[in-house]
């Protein structure tokens, strides 16, 4: 009943917003962003709602449903308000009150996700006792920025006008005179416990994964292989040269996969569902990263030093390294894939060579039952089955 509780809800307030943004003038770009706020925020509810029905007592489903509903509760009346203040009329107490979430739910969310969600991940549990230290400081904290939020004067909402600017309506719960959050003298002390609780959480994933064996290990590949995404793409974005249109596009998708990728893998991983899997997918994941981070410092070097050496700069020569990076890339990824088997797919890369040195005999041998022992122990070797047989069609008459 709670799992079909927070769906139903979700659905009901998501689809409210939307009416409210349809029937407000049809902006297309504030309804895309709509769109694909409430599918980023929903993904955590449904999610949530799975997590609530299959594992009762974990605490990631309330977690989930937590990031997922509290945007979802303040945007129909956020929409609504948004859509008076651009008609110039005034904003109704109800609509108000249902936008006054927007004041602190952001801080709710952030501290879930980058404190409590690694801290308790995968059992529900606290790693031990002493790291109460951890989780208290930050829901205290927490608990100030939102209550120092939530009486400020006026309400920023979320939707912009039509020239970018901000908009706002008073906050019915405000204080005369008090400042938005972020510029709250309390702020910035308060922020750096919740800062450093979040550092704390990703020691507590190390930790944790250090510690990790046989089922849990699996089920921390599972967790870290979308906030690796993530972080590769902040690192991209973040190189002091100008890049490609291709690298840009995957660096973004690489983020979004990341952000989807984080809820989805977490269930998985609770779930205990395919959980065996990951290891095929860091093997590709791992694969086409380095290939991506070779080809770009190939392509780096080729348009930037020449400009930063010799003050060089040609479309021919963006065309030239373009052409070269493009060329280079299924040998550097057959080398890449080779390296990254070797060392994280041992078994398939043994497997491979044994297979090789088979297929190097079969063009010079010539004693079929040499062969056939041969194949015998090649299968065995590689496919690892709990028995082996080979059966030998002979010709007629022999």
């Amino acid at each position: 009943m709670v799992a079909l509780a927070v769906v139903g809800f979700y659905a009901a307030a998501a689809g409210t917003g939307i009416v409210l943004q349809v029937a407000g003038g049809g902006r297309s770009t504030d309804l895309v962003e709509g769109l694909a706020f409430l599918a980023a925020f929903g993904l955590f509810a449904g999610l949530g709602a799975i997590l609530i029905a299959r594992r009762p007592g974990h605490v990631m489903g309330p977690l989930f449903a937590t990031i997922g509903l509290l945007p979802a509760i303040g945007f129909p009346g956020e929409t609504y308000a948004a859509l008076r203040v651009l008609e110039g009329g005034a904003t109704p107490l109800w609509a108000r009150l249902l936008a006054w979430p927007n004041t602190f739910y952001w801080y709710v969310v952030l501290a879930v996700m980058a404190v409590y969600v690694p801290l308790l991940f995968p059992d529900g549990h606290l790693p031990s006792r002493r790291w109460r230290w951890v989780a208290w400081p930050v829901g205290v904290g927490v608990i100030i920025v939102c209550a120092i939020s939530a009486v400020a004067e006026s309400i920023q909402l979320q939707t912009r006008g039509p020239e970018g600017q901000a908009l706002f309506v008073v906050n019915p719960f405000g204080i005369a005179g008090m400042p938005f959050g972020e510029d709250n003298p309390l702020f910035d002390p308060v922020g750096s416990v919740i800062i450093l609780g979040a550092v704390g959480a990703v020691a507590a994933v190390v930790v944790r994964f250090r510690r990790s064996h046989g089922v849990e290990r699996q089920q921390f590949k599972w967790f870290l292989s979308p906030v690796c995404l993530v972080c590769v793409s902040v690192t991209v974005d973040a190189l002091p040269v100008p890049l490609p249109t291709w690298v840009s596009v995957i660096s973004d998708g690489a983020s979004l996969l990341g952000f989807i990728g984080l809820p989805v893998s977490i269930t998985l991983a609770i779930l205990r569902f395919r959980l065996y899997e990951i290891d095929r997918l860091i093997n590709r994941t791992v694969t086409y990263a380095l290939v991506t981070a070779t080809l770009l410092v190939t392509y780096a070097a080729v348009v930037a030093l020449p400009g930063v050496i010799i003050d060089l700069r040609s479309d021919v020569l963006v065309a030239a390294a373009t052409l070269a990076t493009a060329a280079a890339f299924v040998p550097v990824r057959r080398r890449v894939q080779r390296v990254v088997d070797r060392r994280f797919n041992r078994a398939r890369y043994d497997a491979a060579r044994v297979v090789d040195r088979f297929g190097a005999r079969l063009r010079v041998e010539l004693d079929l039952d040499g062969l056939a022992d041969d194949l015998c122990g090649v299968v065995a070797s590689t496919v690892q089955p709990a028995h082996v047989s080979l059966w030998l069609a002979r010709e007629r008459g022999r």
